[in-house]
C-alpha cells in the first residue's frame, strides 16, 4: 500500500510535524510506502510571493464596494501602503530567517524586522479573507471552530477560508501531487487545533478528486476531539478513519487489511482506531521501533539557517502531576524511555539524513537518570552535536557535575516550565521545586554556557498580585541567568486535573453545551485574579519581560530561540541595551484607528513600510514624551526607532534603568 502523509497548513515552517517521521519509519518498516509531504511549507512558500499577495489586494479591492465596512476600508488603505515596498523586503526576510548572521545578533534586529514584513504579508493576506486572521504560525477563523456548525459553516465560506484556494493550487500545481495520485491512501496529520480547518478542507478537495480513497485523520488533536468530532455531521463524507494515538502501530495494520483487500462500504461516520488502548505494547515498542524517516524532508526550504532534527528520546512525561496540564494526563499515556543506545543509532541516521549536527528533543520532559546516561553517551560520542530539550526542576539539576556533563554533550538551550516562583502558587499547580532550587538550577546552567529558557503562566486560579510580583521580582533577581521568557495565560483545559476535579481547586467550570469541539472552558474562581484581570496582567508581564531583557520575546519560534542560544545571539547578558534618551512619536506618522480593536492603534511608517500598533498607554506617551517611559518594552523602542518613527525627547523622559 503506497500512503501519502500531509501536513496542512498552519504549523511551524522551521521542520516537519515531529509526528510525521516515526509514523512514516513504522509504516515502512511494515513492508508499506509512504511518502511525506509538508503542505504547510509549500503552502507558505506560495502565499509569500509577491505576485500572489498584488492577487489577494485585487480580491480586496473588488470586497471594498459601497456596502464595506469602515474597517475593511481600513484595511485595504493599509494594504495599497504596504504592497509596493513587500516585493523587494519580503524575499529579503525570509532569506534572513534562512541566514545564520540572523541568529548572531545579540538585539536580534534583523530577526525583528523580518517577522515584521512576513507579518506585514499575512496582514494582506488576512484582510482579504477578513474576518478571518492569518499570520506565520496562527488561525483564527471568522466562524467558531469550537462548535461543529461553526467548523461546518466555515468549511462552507469560501470568502473567509483562505485555504480553499491554497489547497486547490497545492493540488493543481505542487510537483508532490504526483504521489498523491499514485497513492491507495491519504493520511492527513492534524496536530494543532489551528490545522483543523486547512485539514479537513484538504479532506474535502481530496474526497472531491478521488472519491474512493481512503481518506485517515491523525494527529494530536485529532486524538483530542476525535469522538466528538465523529459523531458530528462535519465529517460525514470526509473521513474513513480517524486514529487516536501517535499511529505508529494502528496506522500498519490498518494498511494491511486496506491491502488485502477489505474496503469499508460507504459510511456516515468514520471508523475511529484507538491505539491509546494498547499501553502495554506500546511500551514494549519502545525499542524495537525504526530511527524517524526524514528522507522526505531533507532540503527543503525550512525557515532555518540549519536543518535541526527533531528527536523523541522520550515520550510522555514521568511526573504526570500538574494541575493544569492536559498533555500526559489527558492521554492515559506511560512514560516511555528510548534505550540510549538507540537514541545514538537515531542520531546517528538522523546526522546523516539530514546534514546537521543540531538537535532538538521534542519531550514532556526527561527523567534525571535517562538524563545522565544519554549525556554521558553522548559526551562519549565524536563529533559532538548541539541540542535543547525540555526539563524539570529537580533536585538533581542542581549537582555541578551533571550540568557539567550536560555542557559537555552539547546541551546548549534547557527549557523550563517556571510557570510561577511563588512558594505557594507553585504548590497549588503541583510543580516541583521551590524558588530557591530554581534559582540554584538556572544559575549552575548559566555558568556553564547553557542558555535557560522559562516559561511563566499567568493567572493561575488563586493568584494573587503577591504572587505575581514574586516571580517579577525572580525575575529581576536573575535576570543574568535567564535567556528567554515566554508569558501565557492559564487556560482551562479538557482532561487536566483541574478540569477533573474544579471543586479542589476553588474553581466554577462554566459549560456551553454548544460549544463541543472545545479545549478550553471558561470558569468562575473562588478567589484571586479574574481571567479578564489575568489577561491584563500577563500584557504587563509580556511589556516587563521585553523591557528586562531587552531583546525579542521568548515566543519566538522554539528552533529560532534555540539557533541563536547555540550561536551566542539574542538576546546576551552583556549585550542589552543600556538605558538611553527618551523618544516621542514623530508629527508625520500616519495612523489609523483599528474598529475591530478599538484599544489598539495602527501605525504606518512609508520609510520602513512595516506597520506597528500600540495601545493607548504606549500611545500617550510616546505622543506627550513624558511619563513613565519604563513602561515600553525596549524591543517596541528599538523597532519603532529604526523604522523612524521616534525623534529624541526631553532628557526628562530618558528609560528608567
Amino acid at each position: 500500500m503506497d500512503i501519502t502523509l500531509l501536513i496542512p497548513p498552519v504549523f511551524d515552517p522551521t521542520h516537519p510535524d515531529p509526528a510525521l517521521p516515526p509514523l512514516s519509519a513504522a509504516i515502512n518498516a511494515a513492508g508499506h510506502r509512504a511518502r511525506g509531504v509538508d503542505m504547510n511549507l509549500a503552502t507558505l512558500i506560495r502565499v509569500l510571493d509577491p505576485a500572489w499577495l498584488e492577487r489577494q489586494f485585487g480580491e480586496l479591492e473588488r470586497r471594498c464596494g459601497a456596502g464595506s465596512s469602515d474597517e475593511l476600508r481600513q484595511r485595504l488603505e493599509l494594504c495599497a501602503l504596504l504592497l509596493p515596498r513587500l516585493g523587494e523586503t519580503l524575499p529579503a526576510a525570509l532569506e534572513a530567517l534562512r541566514h545564520p548572521d540572523t541568529y548572531r545578533d545579540p538585539l536580534g534586529r534583523s530577526y525583528r524586522s523580518s517577522r515584521a514584513v512576513i507579518d506585514n504579508a499575512f496582514f494582506i493576506l488576512s484582510s482579504c479573507h477578513h474576518p478571518s486572521r492569518w499570520s506565520l504560525t496562527r488561525f483564527r477563523s471568522a466562524h467558531d471552530l469550537e462548535r461543529s456548525d461553526g467548523l461546518a459553516l466555515a468549511l462552507s465560506d469560501r470568502r473567509t477560508n483562505p485555504f480553499e484556494e491554497t489547497v486547490r493550487d497545492f493540488l493543481d500545481t505542487d510537483p508532490g501531487r504526483r504521489h498523491l495520485e499514485r497513492a491507495d491512501a491519504s493520511g492527513i496529520i492534524i496536530s494543532r487545533p489551528d490545522q483543523l480547518l486547512p485539514g479537513l478542507t484538504l479532506a474535502l478537495q481530496l474526497k472531491a478528486r478521488w472519491p474512493a480513497r481512503s481518506i485517515i485523520l491523525a494527529g494530536r488533536h485529532v486524538e483530542q476531539i476525535g469522538r466528538v468530532l465523529a459523531r458530528s455531521e462535519v465529517l460525514s463524507g470526509l473521513a474513513d478513519y480517524l486514529i487516536l494515538g501517535d499511529g505508529e502501530t494502528a496506522c500498519p495494520r490498518l494498511l494491511d487489511t486496506l491491502g488485502n483487500g477489505w474496503r469499508s462500504a460507504t459510511r456516515e461516520r468514520p471508523a475511529i482506531i484507538d491505539e491509546r488502548l494498547e499501553h502495554p505494547v506500546r511500551k514494549s515498542l519502545a525499542a524495537s521501533r525504526p530511527a524517524p524517516d526524514c528522507a522526505d524532508f531533507a532540503g527543503r526550504p525550512y525557515l532555518v539557517p540549519q536543518p535541526v532534527a527533531m528527536l523523541q528520546p522520550t515520550r510522555g512525561c514521568y511526573w504526570r502531576k500538574c494541575a493544569f496540564c492536559s498533555t500526559s494526563p489527558g492521554r492515559g499515556w506511560h512514560y516511555m524511555e528510548r534505550p540510549v543506545e538507540r537514541v545514538l543509532e537515531d542520531v546517528e541516521q538522523l546526522a546523516r539524513t539530514l546534514d546537521t549536527r543540531r538537535f532538538y528533543f521534542n519531550v514532556d520532559n526527561i527523567a534525571p537518570l535517562h538524563l545522565r546516561r544519554l549525556a554521558e553517551a553522548l559526551a562519549a560520542r565524536g563529533p559532538g552535536i548541539e541540542w535543547s530539550a525540555r526539563l524539570f526542576f529537580e533536585p538533581t539539576l542542581a549537582d555541578a557535575a551533571l550540568v557539567g556533563l550536560l555542557a559537555e554533550s552539547g546541551c546548549r538551550q534547557a527549557r523550563f516550565g517556571l510557570e510561577s516562583a511563588s512558594p505557594g502558587l507553585r504548590k497549588r499547580m503541583r510543580r516541583s521545586g521551590d524558588p530557591v532550587l530554581i534559582e540554584r538550577v538556572i544559575r549552575l546552567f548559566a555558568r556553564h554556557g547553557i542558555r535557560v529558557h522559562l516559561d511563566w503562566m499567568v493567572g493561575f486560579p488563586g493568584e494573587t498580585g503577591h504572587d505575581f510580583q514574586a516571580t517579577v521580582d525572580f525575575l529581576r533577581r536573575n535576570r543574568d541567568a535567564v535567556h528567554t521568557v515566554n508569558v501565557s495565560t492559564f487556560r482551562l483545559e479538557t482532561g487536566s486535573i483541574m478540569f477533573r476535579e474544579p471543586a479542589g481547586f476553588g474553581i466554577e467550570i462554566i459549560d456551553d453545551p454548544l460549544r463541543d469541539l472545545a479545549l478550553e472552558h471558561a470558569y468562575r474562581p473562588g478567589k484571586g485574579f479574574s481571567p479578564r484581570t489575568a489577561e491584563k496582567r500577563a500584557r504587563r508581564a509580556r511589556e516587563f519581560v521585553e523591557t528586562l531583557f531587552g531583546g525579542p520575546p521568548g515566543d519566538a519560534l522554539p528552533l529560532h530561540a534555540f539557533l541563536a542560544a547555540a550561536g551566542g545571539g539574542y538576546p546576551g547578558a552583556g549585550a542589552r541595551p543600556l538605558p538611553g534618551p527618551g523618544y516621542r512619536l514623530r508629527g508625520d506618522v500616519r495612523s489609523i484607528r483599528s474598529r475591530v480593536a478599538p484599544d489598539l492603534l495602527y501605525l504606518y511608517c512609508d520609510r520602513s513600510a512595516r506597520i506597528f500598533r500600540l495601545t493607548p498607554v504606549q500611545e500617550e506617551l510616546l505622543r506627550t514624551g513624558s511619563g513613565p517611559s519604563h513602561r515600553l518594552p525596549a524591543a517596541l523602542l528599538h523597532e519603532l526607532r529604526q523604522a523612524g518613527f521616534l525623534e529624541s525627547a526631553d532628557a526628562s523622559v530618558r528609560r528608567s534603568a
